[in-house]
């Protein structure tokens, strides 16, 4: 709960960035920017190659190799950001032809640049989570969001370009990149360096994980490019806006997730598997309660909220924002953190490859057939 609450503080800040936007930008404009959103998030989530969520599992095995464990897996992060930048600026004109935006080109390099920071430092708060150190994790979830917000904003209220926010992107990331560093030296002193023989090791655990989380990002985002390439950038930014995360609902589940699964993996290591389910009821039973009457209130207010918090312009969203909500109430199950716990991913990766195989089966006729709606009820309907 003091992850939570920690990360509760950044939550109103960090949720008026769309807010904001969606008031400066014309909607060609602010559609644009949720489709380069799109595929940061895409990119940011497959290109982790499991080595920061790996660490939940290494550094309670192993706490005397932290730094070795960590040093490794921000080197990965690194190379994998390199293959980032050459990807985004090489293919930005085929990106801009199949997601049928033309503006997109020109900012794909910038894009990149963000994306390629943002993920060596992405183990940072997990390195905090897994020593302990919760209220030092709680200070950066809400330090990083209120920083990312402040310097994407500023720039766009000044320029009113998209080119200006993602150079203040840049900076924000930059910023955090440096924290990261100075907390693992200080943290792990000479011990923070890469191990090549470790580095095999953590590999052979985070890859396969790697396998079920990108099949499970590719399958969430799989509706919004079938889409973002069948409309233009304005009706992408009323189905964007349908799909809104919510970031109460993120925190919650995340947070809660993570502590869970090191409370999981320490008793595991004291010989103690049986406490595995007892943990997950108990976490499930606590997101439930938060979280299903939060969703109940989103859906009878959506009119209402979405008027409120985007203008009437995107009143087109309500419908699609009603039956997302039924998408976020899977979060209360948290049911990849036992399997992950276990290193046992097998059952987890086929469950997500069924999932994504009935989204692309059926997420471009239901669009054909019932509008911007329809694009969502096969994934709210995936098993």
């Amino acid at each position: 709960m003091l992850l939570i609450s920690g990360r509760f503080v950044a939550v109103a800040i960090t949720f008026i960035v769309p807010l904001v936007l969606a008031r400066i930008l014309a909607p060609p404009v602010f559609g644009t920017y949720r489709q380069l959103l799109l595929i940061s998030t895409t990119i940011y989530g497959i290109a982790q190659l499991g080595m920061a969520e790996s660490l939940f599992y290494f550094l309670p095995s192993d706490p005397k190799r932290g730094g070795a464990y960590t040093g490794n897996a921000m080197l990965a992060l690194a190379a994998a950001g390199a293959g980032v930048v050459l990807l985004l600026t090489n293919l930005e004109g085929s990106l801009a032809t199949a997601l049928g935006n033309p503006a997109l080109q020109g900012l794909a390099a910038l894009l990149g640049g963000y994306v390629a920071l943002m993920l060596v430092s992405a183990p940072l708060e997990t390195i905090l989570i897994s020593r302990g150190r919760h209220t030092l994790a709680s200070i950066s979830y809400a330090l990083s969001d209120v920083g990312r917000a402040l310097l994407m904003l500023l720039p766009a209220l000044v320029w009113r370009r998209l080119d200006a926010l993602f150079v203040g992107a840049i900076v924000f990331a930059a910023l955090r990149l440096t924290a990261a560093l100075v907390y693992c030296r200080r943290a792990f002193g000479a011990g923070f360096a890469v191990d090549p023989p470790q580095l095999g090791t953590q590999l052979a655990y985070a890859l396969p994980l790697q396998l079920a989380a990108a099949l499970e990002i590719v399958q969430a985002n799989f509706h919004s490019y079938v889409v973002s390439s069948r409309v233009d950038a304005a009706t992408f930014a009323v189905y964007s806006i349908g799909c809104l995360q919510i970031p109460l609902v993120d925190l919650i589940a995340s947070s809660a997730c993570g502590v869970m699964m090191v409370r999981m993996r320490e008793r595991v290591t004291r010989g103690e598997p049986e406490a595995i389910m007892p943990i997950w009821r108990d976490t499930t039973r606590k997101l439930a309660l938060l979280l299903v009457p939060l969703l109940c209130v989103l859906w009878i207010t959506a009119h209402d909220l979405l008027g409120l918090l985007f203008t009437d312009v995107y009143s087109a969203s309500v419908p699609v924002f009603r039956i997302w909500l039924g998408v976020l109430l899977l979060a209360a199950i948290p049911a990849h953190g036992p399997l992950r716990v276990l290193d046992d991913t097998r059952f987890l990766a086929l469950q997500t490859l069924m999932k994504l195989v009935i989204v692309a089966v059926f997420t471009l006729g239901f669009l054909s057939a019932f509008g911007l709606p329809g694009a969502v009820r096969p994934f709210r309907r995936s098993p």
